[in-house]
C-alpha cells in the first residue's frame, strides 16, 4: 500500500453524519402520513432519501480501505468479518429488541394510534439473519433495515472477491470488477446487492486508484461505467449525487467541523433509533398540533429526542462495538 494514501479520511465521518440526518429528516417529514402537506416542502426533503446512496458509496471507500490497511487476503475472510459483525451486530440486535418493546408499549399505551404489529418469532429470526427479502410476504419493522442487509450482502461479497478485484493480474482483475458491475443488469432485486453494485464500486474503485491497485485508464472506465448504469438503474438525481460525494471525498479529505463529527460518530445509532424514538414523538403529537408553526416545532423537538436517544444508545451500545471490533486482528499475531 502507497504509505502517502491517508487510511482515515475525516470528511467519510461528516459525510456520514450529514447522510444520516437527510434520511432522519426525510423520514419525519415526508413520511410522517398526512401531517407535513405543503408539496415545496415535501419536495425539499424529499432528497433525503439520497442519504442512502451517500451511505452505500462511504462503505464502498471504507472497508476496501480497511482490507487493504489490514493486508486482507481471502484466508483472512472469517476473521475480517467477525470483527464487522463485531461492529455493526449488537447495535443492530439491540435495536430489534428495543423495537420489539417500541410495539408492546405503542399497543398498551397508545393503542389508538397504533398501526404496528408486535412481532412473532419468525419474523425476529428473518430479522436477524437479514432473511426478510428472501420471504415472501416478510417485511421489515424499520424501512431502514433494508439498507443494512444490502450492507451485510456487500460485506460477504467484497470479503471473498475483494483480492482478486485488486490482485496483479490484469485480465483477473478486470473481469471481476466488470462481473460485480454488470450482476446489477441481471438481478433487478432493490433489495438486493446486485441492484446497488454500481454505487459501490464508485468508492471501490475510487480506493483502488489513490492506493496504485487500478491506473488511471482502468479508473476511469470503471468510474465512467459505474456512472453509467447508475443514470440506468436510478435517475440524473442519484446520478448528480454520487458525483457530488465523490468530488468531496476527493476535494475536501480533510473536511470536519465538531458538529458533523458529532453526527458521523452517531449516524449508526441515529440511522437505526430515528424511526421509533423522535418518529414516535413527532407521530404522537401530530394528532394535536397542525399548524405550519406547530409542525416545525414537533419535527425539530422530535429530531433533538433522535439526537439524544442516538447518542446515549452510541455510548451504551455502539461505542463497545467499536471497542469489541478493534480487538479482534484480522492477522493473528504469531506466537512466541
Amino acid at each position: 500500500m502507497n504509505n502517502t494514501t491517508p487510511t482515515y479520511l475525516p470528511v467519510i465521518d461528516s459525510l456520514r453524519g450529514i447522510a444520516s440526518v437527510m434520511v432522519c429528516l426525510f423520514h419525519y417529514v415526508c413520511t410522517t402520513t398526512g401531517y407535513v402537506s405543503n408539496i415545496t416542502i415535501l419536495h425539499l426533503f424529499s432528497f433525503g432519501q439520497y442519504g442512502v446512496h451517500v451511505f452505500f458509496i462511504l462503505s464502498g471507500v471504507v472497508i476496501p480501505l480497511s482490507m487493504l490497511k489490514s493486508n486482507y487476503t481471502a484466508a483472512n475472510f472469517f476473521r475480517y468479518l467477525l470483527k464487522r459483525m463485531a461492529r455493526i451486530e449488537p447495535p443492530y440486535l439491540v435495536s430489534i429488541v428495543l423495537y420489539i418493546i417500541y410495539t408492546v408499549v405503542k399497543h398498551l399505551f397508545f393503542e389508538q394510534t397504533s398501526v404496528v404489529e408486535i412481532p412473532n418469532a419468525k419474523a425476529v429470526v428473518l430479522h436477524v439473519g437479514y432473511l426478510v427479502p428472501f420471504v415472501n410476504n416478510a417485511k421489515w419493522f424499520i424501512n431502514t433495515y433494508w439498507s443494512l442487509a444490502v450492507e451485510f450482502q456487500y460485506y460477504l461479497v467484497l470479503c471473498a472477491i475483494y483480492p482478486l478485484m485488486v490482485c496483479s493480474n490484469f485480465v483477473v482483475r478486470n473481469l471481476c470488477n466488470l462481473l460485480f458491475l454488470t450482476a446489477s443488469l441481471i438481478f433487478t432485486n432493490i433489495t438486493l446487492l446486485p441492484h446497488w453494485t454500481p454505487v459501490f464500486m464508485l468508492g471501490i474503485a475510487y480506493v483502488g486508484f489513490i492506493n496504485n491497485k487500478y491506473s488511471v485508464v482502468e479508473f476511469v472506465v470503471l468510474q465512467i461505467i459505474s456512472l453509467a448504469l447508475v443514470l440506468h438503474l436510478f435517475s440524473i438525481t442519484v446520478f448528480l449525487v454520487c458525483v457530488a460525494t465523490l468530488v468531496i471525498i476527493h476535494f475536501f479529505k480533510e473536511f470536519k467541523t465538531v458538529v458533523t463529527l458529532f453526527l458521523g460518530r452517531i449516524s449508526y445509532s441515529l440511522y437505526l433509533l430515528h424511526g421509533i424514538t423522535g418518529g414516535f414523538v413527532i407521530n404522537y403529537l401530530s394528532h394535536n398540533y397542525k399548524s405550519t408553526v406547530q409542525q416545525i416545532v414537533v419535527i425539530m423537538f422530535g429530531f433533538v429526542v433522535a439526537l439524544g436517544c442516538s447518542y446515549l444508545f452510541y455510548l451504551v451500545i455502539e461505542k463497545p462495538s467499536q471497542a469489541l471490533s478493534k480487538r479482534i486482528l484480522v492477522h493473528k499475531k504469531p506466537s512466541l
